[in-house]
């Protein structure tokens, strides 16, 4: 627990703070006061070295993308729903019809509680590793509650199993599943920057991490072997068209899935990405079976 001071009535008194509610603390309150001051309302959301321990902060050589965010509410928002503001939060990438945040985008490192970091830090046996901190796959991330609570009920009457056997009985689905997975890799590992991108490619010691983030699935799911192998036979670049031979998709979390779908589904980028067959089916079940929860 980190401490923070206060004075009330003259007279001092401490009041303990989780560290991840302290550290979001700061950065509403520093947010605040830039809008107050009239100047532009975007700030870097740095994961280290702000609230980390001294000697976690000498190994900070690298700095992920800047976070711009237009409205401090989003922040209030994001805070609201997850209890702290992630330390690793990149912006919203999706928003319901009344444009409050239903999911947002991460950094691929940087990621869990500072205290996780930290020991995460520790046990790296390569300083460059240390810079790293601790590798998070989830590239989107669910943050509404009122949907999260849903999807948790959709999963308690065994809708995984049953969208997971839909899927592999279509070979169209199967094949927009897979195609899903690759983008979700391609879009994590090049949303690296490229000191941290260099630092994995470089170290031997790495590896781990690095297949992780590059060739691991939607929900962590484990592909990275099957990819790996299938981008060993192709000049070291994963088949987009097609899945790897004996490949069976599996369904471990609708709500990633469905953070991925709400995320890509409606983005300005140019090459539209592939519309996540599973987050689809989803949503189709939220509209039917949760009619009040605005989506």
């Amino acid at each position: 627990m980190m401490v923070a001071a206060i004075r009330t009535n003259h007279k001092r008194r401490r009041q303990t703070y989780p560290m991840p509610q302290l550290r979001s603390l700061i950065i509403l309150v520093a947010a605040e006061i830039a809008s107050s001051r009239n100047t532009v309302s975007s700030f870097v959301a740095t994961p280290r070295p702000l609230l980390l321990a001294p000697s976690l902060a000498t190994y900070s050589t690298t700095k992920p993308p800047e976070c711009t965010v237009h409205d401090v509410a989003d922040l209030n928002c994001i805070s609201q729903q997850l209890g702290y503001l992630p330390t690793n939060f990149v912006g919203v990438s999706a928003r319901n019809a009344d444009r409050v945040p239903v999911a947002i985008q991460t950094y691929p490192l940087f990621g869990g509680a500072p205290r996780r970091q930290i020991k995460t830090s520790a046990s790296m046996p390569n300083t460059q590793l240390r810079t790293l901190g601790t590798p998070f796959p989830t590239l989107y991330w669910l943050t509404c509650p009122i949907i999260s609570k849903a999807i948790a009920n959709l999963e308690g009457q065994g809708h995984v199993q049953r969208i997971q056997q839909i899927v592999r009985e279509c070979d169209d689905l199967t094949q927009r599943l897979w195609t899903c997975h690759a983008e979700y890799a391609e879009n994590r590992w090049d949303s690296l920057t490229q000191i941290d991108r260099s630092v994995l490619e470089n170290s031997d010691e790495s590896s781990r991490i690095r297949d992780m983030l590059q060739y691991s699935g939607i929900a962590g799911t484990n592909v990275t072997r099957v990819v790996v192998r299938t981008a060993r036979e192709n000049d070291g670049n994963p088949r987009r068209n097609e899945p790897a031979s004996g490949w069976q998709p599996s369904i471990k979390c609708l709500h990633t899935h469905y953070a991925h779908f709400r995320s890509t589904t409606f983005s300005n980028q140019v090459k539209k990405p592939t519309i996540n067959p599973v987050g689809e089916m989803v949503e189709e079940l939220l509209r039917l079976e949760f009619p009040e929860v605005l989506l």
